[in-house]
């Protein structure tokens, strides 16, 4: 029963309340007050004012504002009833927090407000409820708003929250208040007690809803546009406490991210969407004394990633934390110093310790404080802390991240990655743990096809299924490690914790490289670096699917349920209705996007596109309807439609072919959207840069304007016109209509029957003035790549017309040029870089002037005459306008480069040589004795030079002198990207350097020779300076700040002295042709010197002048003694210095020409200290009291300390030299990173094949001991104990305890086995064992407190070539050492990298203490045709791939790289990280090289049709001899290993020196194989490089020389020989060590080692003889299928000797064959390829053939034979490749691989000798279960398969598809019915096997019809 109700209602009023810091602590009291006042009324409006003041007396003025708080219709109310129940409830109408600071600048001050949604204008509804079982506080919140000023928000925080001191005169103020707040304290401390006396609380419970949150971050508020990102969400809570425990539920839904304007008036449909809609749910529980559970769930999380989004993002967090730092700057008093402001005062004074300096190592430490409940170091060491026990259970079904790249709205999808996340978090409140398991898949986009590719596969399952590839992550932390106790005196640390994490798969990581997507990851690499840049704006998101009507009419869309219109992202909330037809005129088009569809569900997105649910329909007007046209396949799909009256008659149309119209709809992708076209058969794409009418003809002399074609753009024909004659008139009105049509009915069949390549024919339009030339184009009618829907359709493609100038000029050279055409009144600019189409150029011939002006000052011209064919190169020479009569005219000669593309002649004029002189002085060119160029001093512009050959062996080379100098010797201008010095003699005693860069342009065709003084000066300090050579009288030369000067030495002595501007002292001198670490040059005046550095390259010598740096000094010698004294002096120098006690000094060198070492000495005891090496000892000077010493560095600088405080060395011993305790012993931080598998597949997707296949693989099953740690055992103990393990030997097992096995394993080692895999050694020494494996990659990572290791194995790595038909099939593998010593060794990693990093938290220089990769014995194979392929793989960007506007750009890069000063490097290098490098070593490499210039598959390049049968004849057959001359294998070469110890190394020094070192060896083992080749010749030119290493030159070039195939290779044999001969003493004498039995096996191995290798080598050498031979006989044939099929039987391996004889045997019976029936055969298919040419060319074939192919079969018979006993005798392993090559089908798209697939493919392509490699596999069924007999589909035909007894696989029978008439499937028989033979049973392993083969057949038999309609296809 309710007793009472107060609810009282006021007079409106506003009251407005002032809010200081002091009031704090009386906010409990306004509270109080507000909340009565509610109880009593309303309280419509209320505005607090916060003001930042720090004193009370301060005048409360606007400047001090803070920001004001208003609150408008708060009311509360109380409801009790008899039974106790309470009832209390507060609304709010509106909220407002305003940012009213002065100093910011903002459009809006908005920062949180709450606003009503709902009828009643409540907008935060609070109500408290009290029951018998418990309290309830239920809170609801409408549209919050929030913009995310986290600077106002923490200073509002700070304003609440804080409570500083109060002073006096507040607190005295105050006094009058406090009565009253006793009072309320009072009062509010009754009604506490009131509370407590009532009957018990069982319960609490809190709900909160957050409804129509916005959340807003945004880095400039002063614009309304600014970009932000904005969240929206909806909150529901709740909060329940009981007694025994505590639970708690959050919900948020549809948590969205969208990227937009700051303010709502700017968003408009501006819209990106960063986070798509995502529900997360978020449960806890804890009982009483129990720890919480915590369960995070989330369905799906999709996320959207590009550039600008990425730029706001950290512009969000700079504008965050960008008012913390300038309230620090602010609070900087103005007695502040900064310490970079401090005035360097003597350098070289002598400082006392303590007063002034005082470093880190001496310090004393203060005895650490310990807190109330902290750590103790009393407590024992180890004790771990108690689990608490706390657990979050993580569950992310699907996390979506796009990759994009693009500006605003014109971002592409790049990378996709998806995956699910499942893992739990324990005990975070003591030692954390956490297990996550990660299933990942990743895609690239491929814009060219529209879909997504693999980049990381998911993996093949059983049956044909896939999952996504996992990862296994760990991380533990554990306490009780106690800090080490390194320096006496110190206290002791609390614990460090210990931090383990392991990362590891178990999964193979396949990895897919496509051209594609190495075009993606550039794009994103250069998108994403570009982000932090700024700039951008955000667009809107952008449809998925464009539909445009390009047919002329209008269309009406059919939408079913999948398929709805775009919308734009919105706040209204207002859904979208759904509309099934929308009319679209014609011209327009519409934004469509995909209705959700819950089959679909979180499929991969690469199941999804292979998906046909969604799909689109249409109706043109007038005509029949398309139904069911796939939106998730690209290209161009072709529909007949009718005429409605024809199909809405009762009575059908006798030919309904009559009446059918035909349609395309082209799907392509742009920008990640999907434009669907619908068009006609006919579209025009322009590429000239004017645009054209497009006219039917109506009349005699009548057109119709159909339409215009824009200029560069496409022009859609509408249908009606599509068949209809069509003429071109140029928009302008300069020109008439083209006198012929460029389509017609005529035209349709000619294209149909060209094919492919389509036809070209050449119209003009005559001008509208008379005496002018006529327009010119080039028309090319191209058919178009579509498939039909109906079949029955013939005759008939959809075609493409291109519109071209017949002539294009481009210019390359840096100067503009003019083209006046013979005929035409005015002549065309061409700037530098750019082109121009000349439209009036015939196509017959062309006659131009050029006009060539500004070079050197003068116009020059020449003329340009050429025919229809023009060779690919030739020559213009211009000449010069004279400046006066007596002037002599003078030519240029510059080079025109013609080549055909897009059906026109592209001409391009250019300089093949670019001279850049920037060396400062006249430079003067000589290339032979009779040509002489001037190249001025002062002028930047280049001398454009052509090479005019003078013979045929000419080559391009020159000499160069400088000013009065002799000339240089000759050096080539073809060795792009190489660099030298040339000498140029003055005197007997004086040589001018230059030096000489080569770089190849970006177009290609120009290389530019750059000239630089070998030796710079470059001055980046602060100072003037002047320096003077040494020999020289007083000629110094200035040096101003921060610029470059090159320098001409005339001495010998090659050195220099430097002083400062003014003044007449200099520094010592010091050596500049060097490289020496840097000098410290000491100078009298302040800052008391400079700092020298001199970095030698190839082509110059930097001398760089530096200021000085903390640690630049070569010492920093410390005295810490007490009563001795330190002497100290440079070794060979004079004038000992002495240094007293307690005191320091830095100190450089007296004399830095000479000896680099430092003597000291203290009393009678001397050392000496190389400024590079770190170390420590003792002096004993004092035997009860030694002195001890420690070199180290600290950053930069190199700290001697002479001390007798064992402290200062324990502490330099653990920071600076990395030594102390705790670096070896317990790690600190653990990251183990184990991968069980790796592979990467590397595809051109224009080419449609797999390249290479890289594997990186594991060791398989070996067993370890753990004596320290665990090790591999030996391999041969490792055998025996997997032999025992998998087959135990009953009277070796342990009768008491059941499954343990005790056996003797030889050596002396005893073993005792378990069934788990896990064991124990028992002698000769006692040890658990273990069975394990080696993964194929790991990485372990550890952490000391001052010392950090890295450790990298990759136990296995071979490359396989994937290319059909490769010579090699393996390009690249580790080596495997000889039998005996494997048996001997324990399992060794292919690559060993170990590294060891000293950690001092006082210097910023990385110190390599130990760094040293190991590479193992590995061997190469390559063949031309893999190179060609890898390479066109590896670079798919080049000049052809670029846009006319990026070739302009490249073009003005080299042009501002060619009229810049001198290059700049040395300031860029100077920015790298040094390192010190204490040792580091690469270890050699020993490779085994085999190398073939043949190709097989594919013809490489056609002859042309001219050439005579006899020069073609000619030209195969030195092609193919010389080629075969080239093969070697076997080649075996040794690189001498790489080795630094104590020296300082920037990055990119370390970075060039092992270039140079490696590059120099692998030059020396090019030069040899092109010798040997026949190709030196070629290399003559390079004699200006100094080649390294002649020694190992001469002893490798008999490697070469005897390792041709041409002689047999005979260097294998002799290194056979000596393997053979040593194996022979070197197994008995290991096996004698070991004992009497292993002596007589060590004799058996040998012996059989010497008689393998003996027999096998020279089996080998007569095996390659004829191998050679038998080459140059298949090449004397001149028929490349012939050669091809040879190749490819003898790649394929055989297995034994017996496959070898019957391999032998079927080439010799092929041979014969072949010779006789190829006299008939050959005539007749050259007649049917190139007609009675081709026919006479096929009779000299025949006839070669008769005689070639028999020979060559028998000398391929020896060949194998021998080369099968070669390997019996060797008792050598082949190695395979490790998978088949993948498949691409048809459409060119990469998908993930199937062992499946692939496997049958490979089966497809080696059948019947590869007769059928041509088709293109489908689908295959094993019909056995060994595989014997299977029935296979392609493309083409249905076939059957059985292996023979050589396990070859012969066809059986096999019918073409169009033959195979509809089958009959009962149960696991399927019946073929076929039209030309009796149908076909074929039994299949079960039902399900033969449904799945009839449905395969029908798709192929679909796809077969599709393909027969295309043009040029049979």
């Amino acid at each position: 029963m309710r007793l009472h109700q107060a609810r009282i209602k006021l007079n409106s009023c506003r009251r407005k309340l002032l809010f200081l810091p002091q009031l704090n602590h009386l906010w409990h009291h306004l509270l109080h007050n507000m909340f009565i006042s509610c109880l009593i009324g309303e309280l419509p409006n209320l505005q607090l004012a916060l003001l930042q003041v720090a004193e009370a007396e301060r005048s409360r003025d606007e400047e001090y504002r803070l920001g004001e708080v208003s609150l408008s219709g708060m009311s509360a109310s109380i409801k009790m009833d008899t039974d106790d129940k309470i009832k209390a409830c507060v609304t709010l109408q509106s909220f407002t927090l305003e940012d009213q600071r002065p100093e910011m600048t903002r459009i809006s001050s908005r920062v949180v407000t709450l606003e009503s949604t709902r009828e009643n204008g409540v907008a935060a509804d609070i109500c408290w409820t009290r029951e018998t079982d418990g309290d309830v506080l239920e809170s609801t919140f409408q549209r919050v708003y929030v913009c995310g000023s986290l600077d106002f928000l923490i200073s509002v925080s700070h304003f609440f929250l804080d409570d500083p001191a109060a002073d006096v005169s507040s607190v005295e103020s105050l006094k009058e208040s406090e009565p009253e707040k006793q009072h309320h304290i009072v009062q509010g401390n009754l009604k506490a007690e009131g509370t407590k006396s009532s009957p018990g609380t069982q319960s609490i419970t809190v709900i909160v809803h957050v409804e129509s949150p916005e959340l807003v971050f945004v880095a400039d508020m002063s614009r309304a546009d600014a970009p932000a990102i904005v969240a929206t969400m909806e909150c529901h809570g709740s909060l329940r406490s009981l007694p025994e425990e505590c639970n708690s539920f959050l919900v948020i839904r549809g948590l969205r991210l969208t990227a937009m304007a700051f303010l709502k008036e700017c968003r408009e449909d501006i819209a990106a969407t960063v986070l798509h809609p995502c529900d997360l749910y978020i449960k806890s529980s804890q009982a009483k004394d129990k720890p919480p559970f915590i369960n995070f769930v989330c369905a799906s999380f999709n996320l959207r990633v590009s550039p600008v989004i990425i730029n706001t993002i950290m512009s969000i967090f700079a504008a965050m934390t960008m008012s913390t730092s300038l309230s620090k700057t602010s609070s900087l008093g103005k007695d502040d110093v900064d310490p970079g402001e401090a005035v360097c005062e003597d350098l070289w004074k002598i400082k006392a310790l303590g007063k002034d300096y005082q470093p880190w190592y001496l310090e004393q430490k203060e005895p650490r404080k310990e807190a109330k409940g902290s750590w103790s170091h009393t407590q024992a060491v180890g004790s771990e802390a108690a689990v608490t026990g706390e657990k979050l259970q993580l569950s992310l079904e699907s996390f979506v991240m796009t990759l994009e790249g693009g500006v605003g709205n014109q971002t592409t999808p790049l990378l996709l990655a998806e995956a699910g996340v499942m893992g739990s978090v324990q005990n975070w409140r003591s030692f954390p743990s956490l297990q996550t398991s990660v299933s990942l898949q990743v895609s690239s986009y491929n814009e060219v096809l529209g879909v997504w590719e693999p980049l990381v596969e998911p993996i093949q399952t059983p049956y044909n299924q896939s999952k996504p590839w996992s990862l296994n992550l760990k991380l533990c932390q554990t306490g009780g490690l106690a800090s080490p106790q390194t320096i006496p005196g110190d206290e002791p640390a609390p614990p460090l914790a210990l931090t383990e994490m392991t990362v590891s798969s178990e999964d193979s990581l396949n990895l897919t490289v496509t051209t594609r997507g190495l075009e993606v990851m550039t794009t994103l690499l250069k998108a994403f670096s570009e982000a932090t840049k700024g700039g951008g704006t955000f667009g809107k998101d952008c449809a998925p699917l464009v539909v445009t009507n390009a047919l002329g009419i209008a269309i009406s869309l059919s939408l079913g349920a999948d398929i709805c219109i775009f919308q734009s992202h919105k706040h209204d909330g207002k859904k979208v209705v759904h509309q099934p037809v929308i009319e679209l005129s014609a011209g327009k088009c519409i934004e469509l996007d995909f209705s959700k569809s819950e089959a679909l569900g979180h499929t991969s997105v690469l199941l999804r596109q292979e998906s046909t649910v969604f799909s689109l329909s249409f109706t043109p007007a007038g005509y029949s309807a398309v139904d069911g046209v796939p939106l998730g396949r690209l290209g161009s799909r072709v529909y007949s439609v009718y005429p409605k009256d024809s199909t809405s008659s009762g009575d059908e149309p006798e030919d309904k072919s009559k009446l059918r119209t035909m349609l395309v709809c082209n799907i392509e992708s742009q920008d990640g959207v999907r434009h669907i076209t619908i068009r006609s058969l006919l579209q025009v794409i322009n590429h000239c840069g004017q645009s054209f009418k497009l006219l039917h003809r109506t009349g005699t002399a009548t057109y119709e304007t159909i339409g215009i074609v824009p200029s560069t753009g496409e022009f859609c024909v509408p249908l009606i016109y599509a068949s209809q004659q069509l003429y071109l008139a140029p928009d302008s009105g300069e020109y008439e209509t083209s006198t012929t049509y460029i389509w017609g009915k005529s035209a349709v069949q000619k294209v149909f029957e060209a094919g492919k390549s389509g036809i070209l024919w050449v119209v003009y339009c005559p001008s509208t003035q008379p005496g002018n030339k006529p327009l010119w184009l080039s028309v090319r009618a191209q058919p178009d790549e579509a498939s039909f829907v109906d079949c029955s359709i013939t005759g008939c493609a959809t075609h493409t017309l291109h519109l071209s100038s017949t002539v294009c000029l481009r210019n390359f050279l840096p100067y503009s040029i003019s083209c006046l055409l013979e005929g035409v009144s005015e002549s065309q600019v061409l700037d530098s870089g750019h082109a121009v189409d000349l439209m009036q150029a015939g196509a017959t011939s062309l006659l131009a002037e050029l006009t060539l002006k500004g070079y050197q000052g003068r116009t020059w011209r020449g003329k340009l005459d050429l025919n229809a064919n023009p060779p690919e190169y030739l020559t213009i020479t211009f000449l010069g306008d004279g400046w006066g009569e007596r002037r002599a005219v003078e030519s240029v000669t510059l080079a025109l480069h013609s080549s055909r593309r897009d059906d026109q002649l592209l001409l391009t004029l250019f300089a093949p040589y670019w001279l850049v002189n920037k060396t400062g002085r006249l430079l003067q060119y000589r290339p032979d004795s009779s040509l002489l160029f001037r190249h001025p001093s002062g002028g930047r512009d280049p001398i454009l030079y052509t090479h005019q050959p003078r013979g045929l062996f000419s080559k391009n080379k020159m000499k160069v002198s400088v000013g009065n100098s002799s000339f240089s010797g000759d050096f080539s201008l073809d060795t792009v990207g190489s660099s030298g010095c040339l000498y140029c003699k003055v005197n007997q005693h004086v040589d001018l350097q230059v030096g000489v860069k080569i770089q190849m342009s970006s177009w290609g065709l120009t290389k530019i020779v750059t000239f630089t003084p070998f030796f710079v000066f470059i001055n980046k300090s602060s100072l003037e300076l002047e320096v003077m050579e040494e020999g020289t009288r007083d000629s110094w030369i200035y040096l101003p700040p921060n610029e470059l000067s090159g320098f001409w030495p005339v001495g010998n002595l090659k050195q220099l002295r430097v002083r400062k501007m003014g003044t007449n002292t200099s520094s010592k001198v010091f050596n500049f042709s060097r490289p020496d670490g840097g000098t410290v040059l000491r100078l009298p005046e302040k800052p008391g010197g400079v700092h020298v550095d001199i970095t030698v390259v190839e082509n110059s010598a930097v001398i760089n002048f530096s200021d000085l740096q903390p640690g630049t000094a070569p010492f920093l010698l410390v005295n810490h003694l007490t009563g001795r004294a330190l002497e100290y002096n440079q070794v060979g120098c004079e004038g000992q210095r002495w240094l007293l006690p307690e005191q320091a000094v830095f100190y450089t060198w007296d004399e830095p020409c000479k000896d680099r070492r430092l003597h000291l000495s203290c009393e009678d005891k001397t050392l000496e200290l190389d400024p590079l090496k770190n170390g420590d000892g003792v002096l004993p000077v004092d035997v009860q009291a030694p002195l001890r010493w420690a070199c180290f560095l600290d950053g930069m600088q190199r700290v001697f300390v002479l001390t007798s405080d064992v402290a200062v060395v324990a502490r330099a011993r653990d920071q600076g030299l990395g030594l102390g305790a705790g670096s070896e012993g317990e790690f600190l931080q653990k990251i183990d990173i184990a991968l069980n598998e790796m592979t990467v597949s590397l595809v051109n997707s224009n080419m449609k094949q797999e390249i290479a296949f890289m594997s990186f693989t594991s060791s398989g099953i070996i067993w370890e001991e753990k004596r320290h740690r665990w090790k591999p055992l030996k391999l041969n103990l490792s055998i025996q104990l997997e032999k025992e393990y998998k087959h135990p030997t009953e009277d070796k097992i342990d009768k008491e305890t059941k499954g343990v096995k005790r056996f003797s394993a030889g050596s002396g080692f005893e073993f005792e086995l378990s069934t788990d895999g896990i064991g124990r050694c028992l002698r000769p020494y006692s040890c658990p064992v273990r069975r394990s494996f080696i993964p194929a990659f790991s990485m372990t990572y550890q952490a000391w407190s001052h010392q950090r290791s890295l450790e990298v194995k990759l136990f296995r790595l071979q490359v396989d070539n994937q290319l059909p038909g490769a010579i090699f099939s393996t390009v690249f593998n580790p080596l495997a050492p000889p039998k005996s010593i494997a048996l001997d060794s324990v399992p060794k990693s292919f690559v060993d990298m170990s590294a060891v990093v000293k950690c001092n938290e006082y210097s910023s220089i990385m110190q390599i203490r130990y760094l040293k990769v190991l590479i193992q014995e590995m061997g190469v194979q390559l063949d031309a045709r893999f190179l060609n392929a890898f390479l066109q793989t590896i670079y798919t960007t080049n000049s052809s791939t670029l846009s006319p506007q990026q070739k302009i750009e490249k073009f003005h890069e080299d042009l501002q790289l060619v009229s810049s000063d001198l290059p700049n490097q040395s300031f860029q290098d100077a920015t790298s990280t040094l390192l010190y490098l204490e040792f580091l070593h690469f270890s050699p490499l020993k490779l085994h090289l085999s190398l073939s210039l043949s190709s097989t598959g594919e013809n490489e390049g056609n002859q042309q049709e001219h050439e005579a049968i006899p020069l073609e004849s000619l030209n195969l057959l030195l092609q193919n001899l010389g080629a075969t001359l080239a093969d070697s294998q076997d080649l075996v070469f040794k690189m001498a290993c790489f080795e630094v110890k104590y020296q300082f190394y920037t990055e990119t020094e370390l970075m060039w020196a092992v270039i140079k070192h490696y590059s120099n060896q692998v030059f020396m083992v090019v030069v040899l194989l092109t010798f040997c080749f026949g190709w030196f010749c070629h290399f003559h030119q390079m004699n200006s490089l100094r080649i390294c290493g002649c020694r190992q030159f001469l002893q490798q070039l008999y490697v070469v020389v005897l390792g041709l195939d041409v002689l047999g290779n005979p260097f294998g044999l002799l290194r056979g020989l000596s393997q053979g001969v040593e194996s022979l003493f070197y197994e008995p004498y290991q096996g004698a060590i070991q004992g009497p039995e292993e002596f007589a096996e060590g004799m058996a191995i040998g012996v059989k080692s010497f008689f393998g290798h003996a027999v096998g080598g020279a089996a080998g050498v007569v095996s390659r003889l004829t191998g050679t031979v038998g080459k140059g006989l298949a090449a004397i044939t001149m028929d490349e299928e012939f050669q091809q099929k040879r190749q490819e039987d003898k790649n394929r391996q055989a297995q034994n000797f017996k496959d070898n004889l019957a391999r032998g045997g079927k080439g010799l019976l092929q041979g014969v064959v072949g010779g006789v029936t190829g006299i008939i055969t050959k005539p007749v298919e050259g007649a049917k390829k190139e007609g009675a040419a081709g026919f006479f060319k096929g009779i000299g074939k025949g006839l070669v053939g008769v005689v070639a192919r028999p020979t060559g079969g028998v000398v391929d018979m020896a060949s194998s034979t021998l080369e099968g006993l070669k390997r019996v005798a060797e008792s050598s392993e082949n190695i395979h490749r490790i998978r088949p090559p993948r498949v691409i089908r048809a459409d060119g798209i990469v998908r993930s691989f199937t062992s499946r697939e692939s496997e049958a493919n490979l089966l497809l392509q080696t059948a019947e000798d590869g007769q059928y490699s041509s088709d293109r596999y489908f689908a295959h069924v094993s019909l056995s279960p060994d595989n014997v007999k299977l029935v296979l589909i392609t493309n083409r035909r249905l076939m059957l398969l059985k292996r023979d007894v050589l396990e070859q696989l012969d066809c059986v029978w096999q019918y073409p598809l169009e033959t195979v008439m509809p089958v009959a499937c009962q149960n696991e028989r399927v019946t073929v019915f076929l039209k030309t033979d009796k149908a076909k049973n074929i039994v299949f392993p079960d039902a399900r096997t033969a449904e799945w083969f009839v449905r395969k057949l029908e798709e192929a038999q679909l796809d077969w019809r599709e393909q027969k309609m295309q043009p040029g296809t049979s």
